[in-house]
């Protein structure tokens, strides 16, 4: 029988030299995936095609030239590959080099996993707009019309709703067209208020409620009053007060008004939504421009100004109620974005396999997306808009709408890449919506004087 023949001395086996191998190998593509990525997020942050490009997920820009932007995608993929495949056939990419390779590229990703050691700005609703006794009841006389709940189904705008709603915009600019409309559109008026009787009889429970609680959780899917049944309303409230004053019924048609002024009223300082509070703020509008049309038609007794104007005077107004109307959409934004962005991994997602996968995607979302720094840059963003809604600085809030300013917030650079254009997306544009705030409270202000003159 033959004896085996020896390995010569200093020849590695067979199954260890294969084992180096594979090691060298899967380390080398490791490396160039990871430099693939590093470079992908420097292109995307440092040259201005690639930045532009991911315009249309947060920003109104476009891409400029697709063919471009594919290949500069490519070129950042592509040359770590190419470069390693280059050293690696000329027999540069040894252990000790790719030891110090490797090295880098761990410290690179654990700076950009790095993150803010807490959030600084936490706020919650209830800071804001805190929960009484006596909420859920007058919460949910307001859901009674919500939206997908049966009577916001079955709701029908009456037939001239939308005459009506296109002549409200003459009440100030030019009250005679206003007074002649009505005058020839009576009985579609009065018809039209006849059958929104459900919903004035709503309306009277909610003006008769000491407050309007809102109880709305920070939920995508909480329950959000309908919106069309309000409007309607509104627009036939000032349309019958306004015939009320034409017919000399002065009393009568303040009276009209100051049912549809306290639910604006009582609905605004607890409103839990920046949409809710500005459709309170829109009620008081017309319900004061009307006021104004009624002065000018009819006779109003003292008593009658000195009622709705302590209704008018007690509504939330001024520097605190434009910073809280901010303030309220981060409060019900913040929670959301927590969760969102440093959620838990889900539960049971496909046994081990599943849950290690869970853990990779949580590792690789980590490197572009820190949660409590992105968090952080938009909190830091709503209470600087906040102030300036507070000090009615409208140019400075106007100068600062679309993609969060980098300068003006102090932000990152490559670092939080994700965060960042997570936040550009959950920054609504505030600069007209804190005017209309303001011109509200002017006219607030002009009425108060007016009926109290």
């Amino acid at each position: 029988m033959n004896d085996p023949v020896p390995t010569p001395a200093g020849v590695s086996p067979p199954s260890a030299a294969s084992r180096s191998r594979f090691l060298h190998t899967t380390g080398i593509v490791a490396l160039a995936l990871c430099l693939s990525f590093l470079g992908l997020l420097n292109v995307a942050t440092s040259v201005p095609l690639i930045r532009e490009s991911l315009g249309p997920l947060v920003w109104e820009h476009r891409a400029t030239s697709t063919t471009a932007l594919v290949v500069t995608l490519l070129i950042a993929l592509l040359v770590p590959i190419v470069t390693l495949g280059f050293c690696n056939r000329r027999g540069w990419l040894r252990w000790p080099l790719l030891t110090v390779l490797w090295s880098l590229v761990g410290f690179t990703f654990a700076y950009l996993m790095w993150d803010d050691a807490a959030v600084r700005r936490p706020l919650t609703v209830d800071e804001l707009s805190p929960a009484l006794p006596g909420d859920d009841p007058s919460y949910h006389i307001l859901l009674r019309y919500a939206k997908n709940r049966p009577a916001a189904k079955a709701f029908q705008s009456p037939d001239a709703q939308l005459a009506v709603a296109r002549g409200t915009g003459d009440i100030v600019s030019q009250p005679e067209k206003w007074a002649s409309f009505l005058r020839e559109h009576r009985a579609e008026v009065e018809s039209g208020w006849a059958t929104l009787a459900p919903v004035r009889a709503w309306w009277d429970e909610l003006a008769a409620s000491p407050r309007i609680g809102d109880l709305t959780p920070p939920s995508l899917d909480a329950p959000i009053p309908a919106f069309q049944p309000i409007r309607t309303y509104s627009h036939y409230a000032v349309a019958v007060a306004s015939l009320q004053a034409l017919d000399g019924h002065g009393d009568a048609a303040m009276a009209t008004l100051m049912r549809l002024y306290t639910v604006g009223r009582k609905l605004e300082p607890n409103s839990r939504t920046l949409v809710r509070g500005m459709i309170a703020k829109v009620i008081q509008k017309m319900a004061l421009q009307t006021a104004g049309f009624v002065l000018d038609h009819a006779t109003v007794s003292p008593a009658s100004r000195a009622a709705f104007a302590a209704e008018i005077a007690s509504a939330t107004s001024g520097p605190p109620g434009a910073r809280r109307l901010i303030l309220i959409e981060y409060a019900l934004f913040q929670p959301m974005l927590s969760m969102f962005v440093g959620g838990d991994a889900a539960e049971n997602l496909g046994g081990p396999g599943g849950k290690i996968f869970q853990r990779v995607v949580h590792v690789l979302g980590g490197i572009v997306v820190n949660p409590r720094a992105t968090q952080n840059l938009v909190g830091d963003r709503y209470y600087q808009l906040a102030a300036l809604a507070e000090d009615r600085r409208l140019g400075e809030l106007e100068a600062s709408k679309g993609p969060i300013n980098r300068d003006f917030i102090g932000g990152y650079h490559v670092k939080n890449i994700g965060g960042r254009l997570i936040a550009d997306m959950g920054m609504p544009a505030f600069s007209k919506v804190v005017k209309s705030y303001w011109d509200i409270d002017d006219l607030r202000t002009t009425l108060l004087t007016r009926l109290k003159g």
